[in-house]
């Protein structure tokens, strides 16, 4: 991707691809409906086609890409997650947006989550019973 260097990690789906730097950031570009861009906007037409830091995210590690929703994992083992929250994915409690939209457009903490060492992400996490 031009004028996007010293990439150390790369994730995509469903229309939105990050990467990860070695300072710690990440950049995310493609679709963005679910608030998948990380940059607080969401809803039809919201796109961009031009690697945008994501906005809060700092020593960042690793990433992970679902079919809405993304997920980071910082130096200090938190993970951090952005986009739909329709199952529960983000691991905030299902929160989901005032406005509408069953997702959160912006990075947070997943609750009760500390410690971790890797991140995967799926295209339709199922709840456990």
């Amino acid at each position: 991707m031009p004028g996007l260097t010293s990439v150390t990690a790369a994730a995509a789906s469903a229309g939105t691809a990050m990467a990860l730097r070695t300072d710690g950031t990440v950049w995310a570009w493609g679709d963005g409906s679910a608030g998948k861009l990380g940059d607080g906007r969401f809803g039809d037409g919201v796109a961009v086609n031009r690697p945008q830091q994501v906005p809060g995210l700092s020593s960042v590690t690793a990433i992970a890409a679902g079919g809405r929703h993304q997920a980071a994992l910082r130096t200090d083992g938190a993970v951090w997650t952005w986009g739909s929250d329709v199952y529960g994915e983000l691991g905030r409690g299902k929160t989901g947006d005032p406005s509408g939209c069953v997702c959160n457009p912006t990075p947070a903490a997943a609750t009760g989550l500390t410690n971790a060492t890797d991140i995967t992400a799926g295209l339709y996490p199922k709840p456990v019973p």
